[in-house]
């Protein structure tokens, strides 16, 4: 028999997210992220897909910085660099899985992409290195003067 999960793992199942409590013949017991308790008829947990997180080895973090369009090719290659050099000096970082790149031209903003995996499994962690990530940049964009883009639309009314 298929055991995708044990009492004690966080799995995602349907519509839910939560702490798997129990486990019996008939039904899983799943208490979410509320804190309220979801009964599921194994017959449905047999027929669905389920994502256990407790098997994470590492984290995901996927950051898209949208730049104004009159930024000059020289900010964008500085940007890159400087953020490359954060990563690179990030111990908690799996260095090779590292991306940073200008990937569109959308509209009235250029996107710029970051994605890279942190070497923790523990949530709360992960979102203590990716803010302590996202001040530096922040701070990288500030001393370099870069403008974000924002998503405010000027509407020009004539008469």
């Amino acid at each position: 028999m298929d055991k995708p999960f044990k009492v004690g793992d966080y799995i995602t199942v349907s519509s839910y997210t939560g702490t798997v409590e129990d486990i019996t013949f008939r039904s899983t017991r799943i208490r979410t992220l509320e804190n309220s308790i979801v009964q599921i008829p194994n017959s449905i947990m047999s027929s669905v897909e389920i994502e256990n997180s407790s098997e994470i080895k590492k984290r995901r973090y996927c950051l898209n910085l949208e730049l104004v369009t009159d930024t000059k090719t020289r900010k964008i290659e500085l940007l890159k660099n400087e953020i490359l050099s954060i990563l690179n000096q990030n111990d908690h970082i799996l260095k090779d899985s590292i991306s940073v790149h200008f990937t569109d031209v959308v509209g009235n903003r250029l996107n710029f992409t970051t994605i890279f995996y942190f070497n923790t499994a523990d949530y709360a962690e992960f979102l203590d290195l990716k803010e302590e990530v996202n001040k530096s940049i922040i701070d990288l964009i500030d001393r370099n003067n870069i403008t974000l883009a924002n998503n405010l639309q000027a509407i020009e009314i004539k008469k």
